[in-house]
């Protein structure tokens, strides 16, 4: 039986003497497994395996390069979505059709159990027999084939603007966020927004990208013990300087992040529930309403309920407070960190160990910051080992990182 061709997924040699293609494969032609006795774990090109060339050749065909199954797999374009209604009817959201990128593949939790397994399973179907290394050869097949995944490229055009404004790539959530900033309430008060996602996931970049999309001020606050950075102080002298916070509250045209806002104590976010819903803002120079156009966004890493087993730091949140939010759960965009971190490979490379550390339930974090970093790293030229050293096995413990090489 002729094994079924699938992509390569790493640069390698064909093991036919006389390969047309001088015994290199690239990554992305098309390959078969050997069934030699002793050589299962060898590869040739798809059309340079005996039985394919004997197959062209009782046929009466030439043994020629088969375009259709010697490159890498392409997934359809994303259909073309849009966000709906207009932002103070001065602008909308286009998302054009995804980007392609490739992603690291995953085999199966269980390793050769489950091959070996499956091989048991699949033997009193079959009308010959196989081995664990025959169905590992036709799942890494498929599995360490070019897998695609997509990313979200979004383009925004304002009202009078004949053509839309490339922004370029952005997370998959983007889209949602921006919804979500126009929405506006009775009074005519944008929502105030809680994105909550893991560490290093963009949910701050996210929030800076809302500003620049809208073409307003970006105005970030991290983590606060006390309101007065907010709302300011009189001096000795009896004087008031208005703070960003209190610019962006008056006059508007700005995004506010109130940034790591799970960490902030309750005593530095109380004092904001009345205004979060009314829309009315204590400062020591007096009352002052809130301009339509400010836009409040918090970002934490978790529902501010109190510290988890990842984020033991955080703080249990009045309750008051939480409700003056609707909120957003910020995914891991994987597709997004493959397409910007610098180095592909590299980042491959993560995602598998996050992919292998989740499916052996560490309570460890491998977060996108790991394949920045990492990348910048190799560019210095310094060895692959050390670098996963230095951006992920240094915060894990011996056993942990043992775990998942």
């Amino acid at each position: 039986m002729l094994p079924s061709p699938f992509p390569s997924r790493f640069d390698g040699r064909c093991i036919r003497v006389d390969c047309p293609h001088g015994g290199t494969i690239l990554r992305g032609q098309a390959i078969r497994w050997s069934r030699l006795k002793g050589q299962k774990s060898m590869t040739w090109h798809a059309e340079c395996h005996p039985d394919w060339i004997a197959q062209q050749a009782n046929a009466g065909g030439a043994v020629t390069q088969n375009a259709a199954t010697s490159s890498p797999r392409r997934s359809e374009p994303a259909v073309t979505r849009g966000c709906g209604g207009l932002f103070e009817q001065e602008s909308e959201l286009v998302i054009t059709p995804a980007v392609d990128t490739h992603v690291a593949p995953r085999r199966p939790a269980g390793g050769d159990s489950y091959l070996s397994g499956l091989a048991e399973a699949l033997q009193p179907y079959l009308h010959q027999a196989i081995d664990a290394d025959e169905v590992r050869s036709i799942i890494d097949g498929v599995l360490d084939g070019a897998v695609l995944q997509t990313v979200t490229r979004v383009e925004i055009k304002h009202a009078g603007e004949q053509a839309a404004r490339d922004f370029g790539i952005q997370h998959q959530l983007f889209p949602r966020l921006l919804q979500m900033c126009q929405a506006r309430l009775a009074n005519g008060h944008h929502l105030n927004i809680w994105v909550t996602g893991p560490a290093g996931t963009g949910k701050t970049t996210a929030a800076e990208n809302v500003a620049k999309a809208l073409s307003y001020r970006f105005v970030c606050y991290g983590a606060q013990d006390n309101p007065y950075s907010l709302l300011g102080f009189r001096d000795a002298t009896g004087g008031h300087t208005p703070t960003d916070f209190e610019i962006a509250w008056r006059d508007g045209n700005a995004v506010v992040i109130l940034d790591e806002c799970d960490a902030w104590t309750p005593a530095a976010l109380m004092p904001f529930n009345a205004a979060l819903a009314n829309g009315h803002c204590m400062f020591p120079d007096g009352m002052v309403p809130k301009h339509p156009t400010c836009i409040l966004i918090a970002c934490a890493n978790t529902w501010g309920l109190g510290g988890t087993s990842d984020y033991v730091g955080r703080m249990k949140l009045d309750a008051a407070s939480l409700d003056r939010f609707v909120k957003l759960n910020w995914t891991l965009d994987e597709g997004l960190e493959l397409a910007t971190a610098g180095n592909a490979d590299w980042t491959r490379r993560v995602q598998f160990l996050r992919a292998k550390a989740k499916s052996k339930g560490l309570k460890v974090l491998i977060t996108p910051r790991a394949s920045y970093y990492g990348a910048a790293l190799l560019a210095t030229g310094m060895d692959i080992a050390d670098v996963e050293q230095h951006a992920i096995g240094a915060s894990m413990s011996a056993d942990q990182w043992g775990a998942i090489q």
